[in-house]
């Protein structure tokens, strides 16, 4: 016999197992007797049934290419095969979405994020992001590897959700979160235990720096307010010879 097969009308993806087979099949001897269909590519064969030239049919799990065969018997006993092939793609692109090249904390509402995403099989579509935990999308757009957006204002932990489909509609969402805190550290200094006077340029420095924000992080030291010190761990003391100090949070 002779024919053809065509899957789903000739889709080349889809994006569950059940697809329906359309097929044409003639001989122009003894006739055509039955069928059998194998979705593992002639590995394994169901039963031979009688010839319809539609037929539902459920694929092999897991995503990637499917070849779909069927094998035509005419009445004298004589084989061919017809087959054909469609990608099975039912999970949305891989991605990950990184703010501020994964920075913990930020003093600045706009930020930049860093995207990857690929999808092995129907290809990337577009992609669109919330500041608000979904309730609120951007336009969507398409991919490109580099955005920047806006944090809503107020200091605290800010999440940004990242959703990209495929081409066939597969969604994928992820996120990442980054602290907002635009306040600055507070703090004291104790010069000598409260000393009013010193008989030596060289002084302890007894001092106290808090920040609910991020952290705190460095301090730097300066004689007249112009010209600082290299940044240091913040500690809550410091022998030193200048009388001014600073304070960094950890951003």
């Amino acid at each position: 016999p002779s024919g053809w097969l065509m899957i789903n009308s000739a889709a080349t993806h889809t994006v569950v197992r059940d697809v329906n087979i359309m097929m044409s099949a003639t001989d122009g001897g003894s006739g055509i007797d039955q069928v059998r269909f194998s979705v593992d590519a002639g590995q394994t064969w169901a039963a031979w049934e009688n010839y319809t030239a539609t037929k539902p049919l459920t694929l092999s799990s897991g995503d990637g290419p499917k070849n779909v065969q069927c094998q035509v018997r005419d009445r004298a006993g004589n084989i061919s095969i017809v087959g054909n092939f469609i990608t099975l793609d039912t999970t949305g692109p891989a991605g990950s979405i990184k703010l501020n090249a994964d920075a913990s904390a930020t003093n600045q509402t706009q930020v930049t994020l860093s995207l990857t995403a690929n999808d092995a099989f129907s290809g990337l579509g577009q992609m669109r992001f919330s500041t608000n935990n979904g309730q609120l999308w951007t336009a969507w757009e398409n991919f490109q590897a580099t955005k920047s957006i806006t944090l809503p204002t107020g200091d605290g932990l800010k999440s940004v959700l990242w959703q990209i489909y495929d081409q066939l509609w597969n969604l994928s969402t992820f996120s990442d979160d980054i602290l907002l805190d635009t306040s600055v550290p507070t703090g004291s200094i104790n010069i000598n235990s409260g000393a009013a006077y010193t008989t030596t340029q060289t002084v302890t420095l007894n001092l106290s720096g808090t920040d609910t924000g991020s952290g705190m992080n460095k301090m730097s030291f300066s004689t007249d307010g112009l010209v600082w010190t290299t940044a240091e761990t913040y500690a809550a003391s410091k022998t030193f010879s200048n009388f001014l100090f600073g304070f960094l949070a950890s951003y």
